[in-house]
């Protein structure tokens, strides 16, 4: 049996050696990219106005406000900050109205 280290061809390790390796990417995003972005930031106002309208329409609302939400405030969290305490609050099951009743005592005590 042949081991992998003794077999002929390519050579393990390190795969994109080499300046002159279009993989690379030594130069960060492509030529031309700034003068692209350019002409996208032109159709900004038709853009936020389509989103805007989508806003009306029930199939595309959800989409919309997400992109609208996302852009304007960043994307949320992926999961609270302190999620351990969270599982172990006990407060699983509980309805919105017993959590911001909960925040509101909270608020008011300190």
């Amino acid at each position: 049996m042949v081991d992998a280290a003794q077999k002929p061809g390519k050579a393990r390790g390190r795969p994109f050696t080499g300046k002159g390796d279009p993989r690379n990417n030594l130069g960060g995003r492509p030529a031309g990219y700034a003068a692209y972005r350019e002409k996208m930031r032109v159709h900004s106002d038709e853009a936020i106005a389509a989103l805007v309208a989508d806003l009306e329409v029930p199939e595309k609302r959800a989409f919309a406000a997400k992109t609208i939400l996302e852009f304007s405030w960043g994307k949320a969290p992926a999961a609270p900050d302190d999620l351990e305490a969270l599982r172990d609050s006990g407060i699983n099951g509980w309805t919105a109205a017993q959590v911001l009743e909960l925040a509101k005592t909270k608020e008011e005590g300190e």
